[in-house]
């Protein structure tokens, strides 16, 4: 057995995974549901989506589906690839690692990653308790990992202590006597 590697970062919390969460949502999804909005109304689109058919029957709503499934894969891809990080997750101090590396994650885990947070929610019947196995996953997890997480070997620490530590272990070095 493969023993996993030891973690000397300290594991974000549930909390502030949930809130970076909710701000992402607001930075990406709000702008595009109000677009949306506005393009079912302009163009008297039918929303008759459901829990069992979330992308209805109209063709005009599956295209604003997927381009928003595509926008928020986008979003979390460059993100998370380039910093680590989202606006969210910014804001909150948190920060998507590689397992294998300690570093982001390469861009091809990171569209996988994105893929399965953005798109799981999308299929018909499972999605939302896809959904729902990723939250409770997360809070019940030693390493508080969701299932996006788990798939593609990351995970999600907190960047702000990390740094005040290191300030902290520099800081009695560099100090000079009167």
């Amino acid at each position: 057995m493969i023993k996993p590697p030891t973690l000397d970062f300290p594991v974000a919390s549930p909390v502030r995974r949930l809130l970076a969460s909710l701000i992402d949502s607001l930075v990406v999804f709000a702008p595009l549901t109000i677009a949306d909005i506005f393009f079912t109304e302009h163009f008297d689109i039918v929303d008759d989506s459901s829990l069992v058919n979330p992308w209805g029957t109209a063709p005009a709503l599956w295209a604003l589906i997927g381009f928003e499934t595509i926008v928020g894969v986008l979003y979390f891809t460059i993100c998370h690839a380039r910093w680590g990080w989202t606006l969210g997750k910014l804001a909150l101090g948190i920060r998507v690692i590689s397992l294998s590396s300690g570093r982001p994650p390469t861009y091809g885990k990171a569209a996988l990653r994105g893929l399965i947070y953005s798109g799981a929610p999308l299929l018909p019947l499972i999605g939302p308790l896809a959904n729902l196995v990723d939250m409770v996953r997360l809070c019940f997890d030693k390493r508080r990992q969701c299932l996006h997480d788990m798939f593609v070997g990351t995970i999600v620490i907190e960047s702000r202590r990390r740094k005040a530590q290191a300030l902290v272990d520099v800081a009695p070095s560099a100090q000079v006597n009167p």
